[in-house]
């Protein structure tokens, strides 16, 4: 049960970072389409 528990968080902590990446790089193609 641990072990699940553990990839459980790893993959909600992966999904975060991979949503927070994909957001930088949306914001970062926005301001060069602006500029």
């Amino acid at each position: 049960m641990e072990r699940s528990v553990l990839l459980g968080r790893r993959s909600e902590v992966g999904a975060r970072s991979s949503t927070a990446a994909e957001r930088h790089i949306r914001a970062s193609a926005r301001s060069d389409a602006l500029g």
